[in-house]
């Protein structure tokens, strides 16, 4: 057994642990009574047996063993992870301030007992996905024979010694208890109502079929989609380790439906998962399937001149994409993709259209079940808002532009007492052709306040492209994207955070850059690209990327951060049925070196079926 395994070993009660709490959470946020000794017994855990015996076995033997082996303390996985420990222990803390709010009776004890508890689960489950797949590989690599032998001996060494270590069995046992008293939640109850909703949906998309049959009108319109995408994953720089790899598969089924001539509905169930991923409650690998990566990922009702022509009305959950989606887009890419709660008001007049649109991003405030006083008692509302303003000018030929107007409110004053944002965004997107150049080019400028610190920021971007007729290499173009960051030291927030984006089509395909500004440490993002489409045959296309990375904002006078090349072969069987091939290669600079600790080329490649109807 290697001192690795142990800790696994450990991952998996912290995670049954958490799969207890994630349950009290959500039964507690649907307004159902739980008993605070359910999550007193879960921070007990947490603290004693997850922070007091397993986080001691890492910060205490493993890491500095590895720390030995030439691993940064400070930075790289091992200082990750140690910051994820502290991050750990706030959120433990918080929730156990708010437990015993909730234990009193305090009306704001529940949000946010459920608030930080769900908080705390998404980190460790991160954490312990990272530990296991990435940091336990590259111990296990760099340490040899003997010095794991030592390794494990110390291990248990530590057990004997350690008082935390010593409840160990007696917190197990509790775990094991805990779960025995675990009635399934009445969530899970949902999942048969969620099957029994959907299969109602295929029932109505025949009823509708023969309605269509009967009254040649298109009433009904059943569409749907199933992607199937294996991943070979090598972007940790380092080339010794072994490649990680996974299968995803996103199902869609939608129907739309117009009961009048104004009135159109459409719903779409999506099941998103990873192959293998299926678990039980004691969380163990199971064969039987769940419903629990099932949900509405669309479902709107939209409402045709409503008060005048010119007006349509869209309520309900749905995609939002406009211009390129480089600030609003559906991430179509990612496995489960982005959704909207809200609404959109069309105006579409004769020289332009405009999109009003108001979402709600996230929701604080519990919706009382049964009114009584402690539920209908007024509260602060930390949720997060959405607005915004999208253009569309028309009537100038083969030319688009775009004038937008967004606006950001999240009232959540967590940690710093002030809100957490108030940011405005304007700006245009425009695009032309004329003959055989085209052209595409954005401006934005973002202001407002940032946990009480003034946000200065802005973007730019442009392209120029040529397209070549009767030849193989169709087109090509070259472009630069420019995201502002904030310089050390600045007393105002300059970073440009590009809101609800869809990275993965701009800023490379090996997604290190999705995640801004946080993936570039609030120091803007700077990208030289250059593409070329080639028309291998009448159904198969390949496209080339190349992407020149540096921060706009330097770090220690450095600014690069690496090459990265993107190559796309796709293969369009028939108008339902597509193939995809993908393979990128990263060329590191110093300031992508120091951040993984490695210095390889990183690799990463994919194949894609896609089937839509």
């Amino acid at each position: 057994m290697k001192p690795t395994d142990i800790l696994k070993d450990e991952h998996r009660s912290i995670e049954r642990m958490l799969i207890l709490l994630e349950n009290a959470a959500s039964r507690l946020h649907r307004g159902e009574d739980v008993h605070p000794d359910v999550f007193r017994n879960g921070i007990r855990f947490i603290r004693e047996f997850a922070d007091g015996c397993h986080h001691q076995k890492e910060e205490k033997l493993l890491f500095p063993a590895m720390v030995q082996k030439g691993f940064s303390q400070e930075s790289g996985p091992i200082g990750v992870m140690l910051h994820e420990h502290d991050l750990g222990r706030q959120e433990v803390a918080a929730m156990n301030a708010a437990l015993e709010r909730f234990a009193k009776g305090d009306p704001a004890g529940r949000p946010a007992l459920v608030k930080h508890t769900q908080s705390f689960i998404g980190l460790l489950r991160s954490h312990i996905m990272k530990e296991d797949n990435i940091l336990f590989a590259m111990a296990d690599q760099h340490l040899s024979t003997d010095e794991a032998a030592a390794l494990l001996k110390d291990f248990q060494a530590e057990e004997a010694k350690s008082a935390a270590c010593s409840t160990k069995q007696q917190l197990i046992e509790l775990l094991a208890n805990m779960e025995k008293d675990e009635v399934a939640p009445k969530a899970a109850g949902s999942k048969p109502i969620q099957l029994m909703a959907l299969a109602l949906m295929v029932f109505s998309f025949l009823i509708g079929e023969q309605l269509n049959a009967q009254d040649q009108a298109p009433l009904i319109k059943i569409t749907g989609n199933v992607r199937v995408r294996n991943e070979v994953d090598m972007r940790d720089f380092n080339q010794r380790t072994p490649s990680n790899t996974f299968t995803l598969l996103r199902t869609r089924l939608g129907v739309q439906a117009q009961p009048l001539e104004d009135v159109l509905v459409f719903i779409q169930a999506q099941d998103s998962r990873v192959f293998g991923s299926e678990k039980d409650a004691g969380g163990s690998f199971n064969t039987l399937a769940d419903t629990k990566n099932l949900d509405m990922h669309q479902a709107f009702v939209e409402v045709k001149k409503l008060f005048a022509d010119e007006i349509s009305l869209r309520l309900g959950r749905m995609e939002l994409a406009y211009s390129n989606e480089r600030l609003l887009g559906a991430v179509g890419w990612n496995n489960v993709s982005r959704s909207f709660d809200g609404g959109v008001i069309r105006f579409d007049w004769p020289g332009i259209t405009i999109d009003a649109l108001a979402m709600n991003v996230g929701e604080t405030q519990i919706y009382p079940v049964v009114a009584t006083p402690p539920s209908v008692r007024s509260m602060y509302d930390a949720g997060y808002d959405f607005y915004g303003a999208y253009g569309k000018v028309k009537g100038i030929e083969n030319h688009t532009i775009d004038p937008y107007f967004l606006y950001q409110v999240n009232r959540d004053t967590t940690g710093s007492g002030k809100t957490n944002l108030k940011r405005s965004t304007v700006g245009s997107y425009v695009k032309g052709k004329a003959n055989a150049l085209d052209y595409e080019a954005e401006v934005a400028y973002q202001g407002g306040t940032r946990q009480g610190v003034d946000i200065s920021a802005y973007l730019l971007s442009g392209a120029l492209g040529y397209s070549f007729s009767d030849c193989a290499l169709s087109r090509v173009s070259l472009g630069y994207e420019l995201l502002s960051g904030t310089p050390t030291g600045d007393a105002k927030f300059k970073t440009f955070d590009p809101t609800f984006h869809t990275g993965h089509k701009f800023y490379g395909f090996m997604d290190y850059f999705v995640n801004i500004p946080a993936n570039t440490s609030n120091r803007g993002l700077a990208d030289l690209i250059a593409r070329a489409t080639i028309s291998l045959s009448e159904k198969t296309t390949a496209n080339v990327w190349l992407h020149h990375f540096s921060l706009a904002q330097s770090v220690l006078n450095e600014k690069t951060l690496g090459q990265e090349i993107d190559i796309v072969v796709q293969y369009r069987h028939n108008k339902n049925i597509s193939f995809e091939i993908g393979t990128s290669a990263f060329l590191p600079d110093d300031l992508m070196r120091q951040a993984f600790n490695a210095s390889d080329v990183a690799l990463w490649g994919y194949l894609q079926t896609s089937v839509s109807f």
